[in-house]
């Protein structure tokens, strides 16, 4: 906007020097006047350098238009031999060509500046091209630091994924080593701890009407003693072959709470508490397995690193020979019954 307004500005201002110059009609000389030709033939005559026939009438060389007069003698050749000093030729200018001119300077002005902001325009399309080419490098420049780092990391990847690897590796070697000492630990400690069972009942005798008891053993293992012992028996006469009837426990008479080797006695007793005696009937029903004879219990304490286990046992009494012996006496031997809760060592 500053340029067209700076362009109009100009051209007002030589539209009006243009016509403030040019002077009215009314104001300009008239030029010299063509006489009659026997006039000019008379004033020529008086010339010192006039050589020009009588006949021959002068004619102004500035009016071209002019005709001459019509004379007798119309085929008469007429030659001007020279001009008044006075007479001069002025070029005349009319507002046509003051229009051409302004608007020529006016197209030179705009022409001038229009280069003029083509050559701003241009440098500013440099600059830009200057700055776009520097962003390009830049660009570039980012772009292989983005490679760089995309190689880095992959780098660092595989060098994540090896260490994984050889994390993994290590883990599973140091798990297996904790493995490996915890079972040597597992066996040092089952080698040094004590270790309580019950061995097989000794064989059963059943006599009537007498207080029937079940003698077993103890046996103890390992070169610690076993401490906070205690101990559960039951011996009962019952109809059920599988699921004696509960009672209730008993301890092991003269069990210490701490055992060792050297405490075990040679055999213990536990006798049956239900019936108390046995009559010929219930001997009777033993005989026929209608009856039978369980023994059950379990030993508890805990070893020298303090951890507890236990002994379980169950033992049924099993008639071979139905028939009576001398003094009502069966021979008979005990089995093992239960599932692996029932007869087990912790």
């Amino acid at each position: 906007m500053k340029t067209l307004s700076v362009v109009a500005t100009l051209a007002t201002c030589f539209l009006l020097c243009s016509f403030r110059q040019e002077a009215p009609s009314s104001q300009r000389k008239p030029g010299p006047k063509v006489g009659p030709a026997h006039e000019q033939k008379t004033d020529a005559g008086k010339g010192p350098r006039d050589g020009a026939s009588p006949r021959q009438p002068a004619i102004d060389a500035t009016d071209k238009n002019s005709v001459a007069p019509t004379a007798p003698h119309q085929n008469d050749k007429v030659e001007v031999t020279a001009l008044p000093p006075e007479i001069a030729v002025r070029p005349l200018k009319d507002s046509i060509d003051r229009t051409i001119l302004t608007c020529t300077i006016v197209l030179t002005i705009v022409g001038i500046l229009g280069t003029l902001v083509a050559l701003r325009t241009l440098r500013a399309i440099k600059r830009q091209a200057e700055i776009m080419q520097d962003h390009a490098s830049r660009l570039e420049e980012l772009a292989e630091a983005a490679k760089a780092n995309a190689e880095a990391a992959n780098k660092n990847a595989e060098f994540s994924k090896l260490n994984a690897e050889a994390t993994k590796e290590s883990a599973e070697a140091a798990k297996a080593s904790a493995g490996a000492a915890q079972r040597n630990i597992e066996l040092i400690i089952n080698k040094e701890r004590a270790r309580l069972r019950i061995c097989k009942p000794e064989k059963l005798v059943l006599t009537v009407d007498s207080l029937v008891g079940i003698t077993f053993k103890l046996a103890f293992a390992g070169l610690t003693p076993a401490f906070s012992v205690s101990s559960e028996v039951n011996a009962v006469i019952s109809g059920s072959k599988e699921s004696p009837e509960k009672f209730i426990p008993h301890g092991i008479t003269d069990l210490p709470t701490v055992v060792s080797a050297t405490d075990i006695k040679p055999s213990y007793s536990a006798y049956i508490m239900s019936p108390v005696t046995i009559d010929e009937s219930t001997l009777q029903q033993i005989k026929q397995q209608e009856r039978f004879v369980h023994f059950w219990g379990i030993i508890k304490y805990v070893d020298f690193c303090d951890r507890p286990r236990e002994t379980t046992f169950r033992y049924r009494w099993r008639a071979t020979d139905t028939t009576l012996k001398p003094r009502g006496i069966l021979d008979e031997w005990w089995e093992e019954v239960g599932n692996l809760e029932d007869n087990r060592q912790t």
